[in-house]
């Protein structure tokens, strides 16, 4: 019979499946059939002989599959079989391209792009508690990508587009920050070497592929890296006190200079990002939490008058905030000390002043309170949270210091206003 929509749907179930069959051609060239199952679901399927034997492909089932795309696929069997060719053969053929295909896809797939490499070797900074991950990232970002896209793959960086990378940078006189961004290369790229070849991770979603470091062979600048030993001289800095206060920075940024200053050079990092619920204004404590803190240990600070006044009048001003120092366009983020950093270099070129940096800040309240014999050095150590590693402060020695470490403070905050 010539199968039709009409005659399909018109067809019945009965106690056992059976075929119905659309009127060949020709011989040989096989036939489009439709089976009827006692459920009254109905499929149709394309059979041939071969070697005597019966072959059936499945064409799906109806009406999902209509009658003429059942009947266009059935043709085109009909013509393989007239070219002497075997349908279910090339099926399988087919088939396995398409698998072999899927795989090559999924292994590309796999292979870690740069984007992907610089975010696993930041992501590691942060879980080892590297305080600067985000400004590695940001580096890389800003550096990388406009010679190198970040969709390239990771195994596929070539040392010469490094090189470009580096050379640029030094060509606009960043030779310093150029060795810098050489050793976030480096160690990403390391980073990616030891992932792949870690047995743990054989199984992991992303493999990089590097078979070696295309950093390695790059020389670092000589003579790029200056010796941290800038230390303002008390005029300098009873200038910087007298401007900050009369309105040279923004308001966040006095009060992070002022910070920095008063409490006697803490860490710029650790005074920005530190968290107004740590600050204590009641017991006179503040507290950078181990999380925080360079060494990992709880570090506090005490709150003189002096400092007091400071974080007080700053409450008024950020206290909705997080932060003491809250970032100006995301105020529930902290502020950011490449954006301090920005700020002293500005400072530096409009009043002819030998650049320092934030940084520079704690040395120079630590040389000023050596040479005015402001306390001992085991006392000036503790304010600055060194790590005392020796075997008796490691094992034996538990006294705080917190009195030792205000009275100096106290000392310290005299000695400035007196600038």
């Amino acid at each position: 019979m010539k199968l039709t929509n009409t005659s399909i749907k018109a067809l019945k179930s009965k106690a056992q499946n059976y075929w119905t069959w659309d009127d060949s051609a020709g011989r040989n060239t096989g036939r489009l059939g439709l089976k009827v199952y006692p459920s009254g679901k109905k499929t149709f399927s394309f059979r041939y002989f071969k070697n005597g034997k019966p072959l059936f492909i499945g064409l799906g089932a109806f009406p999902e599959v209509s009658l003429s795309d059942a009947r266009s696929k059935a043709k085109e069997y009909s013509l393989q079989l007239s070219q002497g060719l075997c349908p279910k053969t090339i099926l399988a053929e087919a088939e396995e391209q398409r698998q072999l295909a899927a795989q090559k896809q999924a292994e590309e797939d796999r292979e870690g792009s740069l984007q992907q490499l610089f975010v696993y070797y930041t992501d590691r900074m942060k879980a080892a508690g590297k305080r600067t991950y985000n400004q590695v990232l940001r580096d890389l970002e800003k550096e990388v990508y406009p010679v190198i896209s970040p969709d390239t793959k990771a195994r596929d960086v070539k040392r010469e587009q490094l090189v470009r990378v580096l050379g640029l940078m030094i060509h606009r006189g960043a030779k310093t920050q150029s060795n810098r961004v050489r050793s976030y290369l480096q160690a990403a790229f390391n980073a990616g070497l030891k992932h792949d070849n870690d047995p743990a991770n054989m199984n992991s979603d992303i493999l990089f592929g590097i078979d070696h470091n295309p950093v390695s062979a790059i020389p670092r600048q000589s003579n790029a890296e200056r010796a941290l030993d800038r230390v303002l001289t008390e005029s300098e800095l009873r200038d910087f006190l007298g401007r900050i206060r009369t309105g040279e920075f923004a308001t966040t940024t006095q009060f992070a200079c002022l910070l920095m200053i008063y409490s006697g050079g803490q860490r710029p990092y650790e005074v920005i990002n530190s968290r107004w619920e740590d600050v204590d204004l009641t017991s006179n404590d503040w507290l950078i939490p181990a999380s925080l803190s360079k060494n990992g240990k709880d570090h506090v600070v005490p709150i003189t008058p002096d400092l007091k006044r400071l974080l007080m009048t700053l409450h008024d001003l950020t206290g909705h905030t997080p932060y003491l120092i809250p970032n100006r366009v995301e105020p529930t983020e902290p502020g950011r000390t490449d954006s301090l950093a920005r700020s002293f270099t500005r400072y530096c070129n409009k009043y002819s002043v030998d650049k320092f940096t934030p940084r520079d800040i704690r040395r120079t309240c630590k040389t000023l309170m050596t040479r005015h014999n402001l306390s001992t050095k085991e006392v000036r150590d503790r304010l600055h949270n060194h790590a005392l590693d020796d075997v008796s402060n490691k094992h034996y020695n538990r006294h705080d210091y917190r009195v030792e470490k205000e009275d100096l403070l106290v000392r310290w905050n005299d000695w400035i206003s007196k600038l």
